[in-house]
């Protein structure tokens, strides 16, 4: 599997995040272990208190959003997401990185963290997305 999206490399995704979590949106992420993308959130991240969750299968579905909000706090149907199908159930996350990667048929491994929201709920952090292609067995 090669890596095509990486958290850590992603700093308008960051600022975003930590722009929501300053000014409390309903869309931040509370933070609990400091604001995503920073020293203190990214040791809890290696130390497992905020456990990483991989959801690994195939894109069974790649479409935009609708009626939702994005990571940065925009509403409506124009933003990107894509479904993973791993055999037992369906997880829809946003599309994060080059969409080129997403090719439904094609396997796939996202590792994220859950954060909470202002709002309640609970939302997925991507960290790392990998996919298969025929360079990487």
């Amino acid at each position: 599997m090669v890596a095509v999206y990486d958290l850590r490399k992603d700093s308008s995704r960051i600022e975003a995040f930590q722009h929501l979590s300053r000014i409390k949106s309903p869309h931040g992420i509370i933070p609990e272990h400091g604001l995503i993308g920073s020293g203190e959130w990214w040791s809890a991240v290696s130390a497992g208190t905020l456990e990483t969750r991989a959801v690994e299968g195939t894109i069974s579905r790649v479409y935009f959003g609708g009626h939702s909000t994005s990571f940065d706090g925009r509403s409506g149907a124009d933003f990107p997401m894509f479904e993973i199908d791993d055999g037992s159930s369906r997880t829809q996350l946003q599309r994060v990185g080059d969409d080129a990667h997403f090719v439904v048929g094609g396997p796939i491994r996202v590792d994220c963290v859950f954060g909470r929201s202002f709002r309640g709920d609970s939302k997925p952090i991507i960290l790392k997305i990998w996919i298969r292609n025929d360079d990487s067995g």
